[in-house]
């Protein structure tokens, strides 16, 4: 486990939805590097990554990026489905980096 694990940030919440800072890093066409610079300093999400991950991995975009997606009225829970279950997981714990239906 990386630096994710011990942050309660939208991105390491993306990461670990992700599987790993490489994974994320691969998905959204980025550097392992950059991805742990930006958990490091605790920098928001990418806002060019915010609706990629909010489809691949069922995290509200509200969640990840607040100051740019205000929740809206009436939301009733802005916390991850990453956060609330490992029902994204296989069964051997690895995570799909296809889209969820």
């Amino acid at each position: 486990m990386g630096i994710e694990s011990n942050l309660d940030t939208p991105l390491a919440a993306a990461v670990r939805a992700a599987g790993s800072q490489s994974a994320y890093a691969r998905f959204m066409g980025r550097s392992q590097a950059s991805v742990y610079e930006a958990l490091r300093n605790r920098r928001p999400m990418w806002d060019v990554d915010v609706l990629k991950a909010e489809k691949a991995w069922e995290l509200s975009r509200s969640y990840l990026r607040p100051d740019l997606y205000p929740p809206s009225e009436g939301e009733a829970d802005n916390t991850p489905a990453a956060i609330r279950s490992d029902n994204h997981r296989g069964a051997d714990g690895s995570v799909s980096m296809e889209p969820l239906p």
